[in-house]
């Protein structure tokens, strides 16, 4: 049974441990994100508010332990019918079906050896522009997941909302490939030489392993396994277990993999063409893997 820890929190900063502790209030973590779904639930905000509080949301709610609140927030109590959905996740899932991995992963960097003077500046004005509307939507399309992660597990409406439309599961099975930006952690030294090396960046983890969460959560209830016959998901998931360096995102993705071939022969299959089963010999026992990694 997958739990709400296993949801992802943002790359670990300094900050970070403070801010938890500050936040370990119940009291005051609900406060929080009632504020937050109230704002939400309104319209009219521009792209930059939105940002910020989806991406808030996505912080809060791993904190929050209170099932009922959790439950009460993406409205599974308050609507009459079970393909009602409040305000807050309509806007959670317009946000899913607008964004995609290429605008959440794009990058525009200066080239600073192909412009000077003042078309150099010119470019680069340009660049940080478009590197900030980026960044902007990598933090929208993060916290969304975040709190899709969550609210899948709390909310039936939710996970039918999902699970029986193909369209948006193979928009969401999608960012399973997502890779984290070079040049977010790295030196503009090594970006430059892992461009020129055609290096790929690393695996965006947090992301990708709270994607195999919300497509859990929507396995069992919907024809998911179904809609994702025919995709790349089995081998992009190989590739993420293989690739990945938390225990949590290979544990994500061995559970997905698994839900998927027990609901779909086609996915059993394309498991074992992969020899994909080799891959997953490790999880067969917990234990076995935690001592691995």
């Amino acid at each position: 049974m997958v739990t709400n820890n296993n949801c992802f929190s943002l790359l670990d900063t300094p900050n970070n441990d403070c801010s938890t502790s500050c936040l370990t209030s119940s009291k005051l973590v609900n406060s929080l994100l009632n504020g937050i779904g109230a704002i939400l639930d309104q319209i009219g905000h521009g792209p930059e508010l939105r940002a910020v509080v989806v991406a808030l949301a996505g912080r809060l709610l791993p904190l929050c332990h209170d099932t009922n609140q959790l439950t009460s927030w993406f409205g599974e109590h308050t609507t009459e019918s079970i393909n009602e959905l409040t305000p807050r996740t309509r806007l959670l899932l317009a946000i899913l079906d607008s964004c995609s991995l290429d605008s959440c992963s794009k990058r525009n960097p200066v080239n600073p050896s192909s412009v000077n003077g003042e078309q150099q500046q010119s470019n680069g004005n340009t660049s940080q522009s478009k590197n900030e509307t980026n960044n902007m939507t990598s933090h929208l399309i993060t916290g969304c997941i975040r709190c899709l992660a969550l609210g899948t597990n709390h909310s039936v409406s939710l996970r039918y909302a999902i699970g029986d439309d193909r369209r948006r599961v193979r928009r969401l099975a999608r960012f399973i490939r997502a890779r984290l930006s070079e040049c977010t952690i790295q030196s503009p030294v090594i970006c430059k030489l892992n461009a020129s090396s055609n290096q790929l960046p690393p695996r965006d983890e947090p992301l990708a392993g709270n994607v195999c969460l919300v497509l859990q959560h929507c396995a069992s209830d919907t024809p998911l396994a179904e809609h994702l016959q025919g995709t790349s998901v089995i081998y992009d998931l190989l590739s993420l277990i293989q690739e990945s360096q938390r225990l949590d995102t290979k544990r994500n993705a061995a559970i997905l993999i698994g839900k998927l071939a027990q609901s779909s022969q086609v996915h059993r299959d394309e498991l074992s063409r992969l020899d994909g089963y080799s891959v997953l010999t490790p999880f067969n026992s917990w234990t076995a893997a935690l001592e691995r990694c």
